[in-house]
């Protein structure tokens, strides 16, 4: 038997043209906690997926990836994505 567990976090923010600033802030805090908690930059790197290779709901997407014993990995599939909600009504 294996156990698979998986944590999610999603923030929508209004699509009102401040979106892309929004998602730069998540960019910048989740550097810094990776930073408060003493992982070291030079081992994060922090991937932007071109339009192509994602989702056509986002307009943005970050895959945040780490430098492992092994070579360059995702860690846990950790990504950072800029999506909105319609405020149109």
């Amino acid at each position: 038997m294996r156990e698979f567990e998986q944590a999610e976090l999603e923030y929508f923010v209004p699509d009102d043209g401040k979106d892309m600033a929004c998602f730069e802030m998540w960019v910048a805090a989740r550097r810094k906690w990776y930073s408060d908690y003493g992982v070291r930059a030079d081992r994060l790197r922090f991937y932007e997926l071109k339009p192509e290779e994602r989702a056509h709901y986002a307009r943005a997407l970050i895959d945040v990836e780490y430098l492992f014993p092994w070579g360059w990995g995702n860690w846990s599939r950790s990504r950072i994505a800029g999506r909105t909600i319609s405020t149109r009504t």
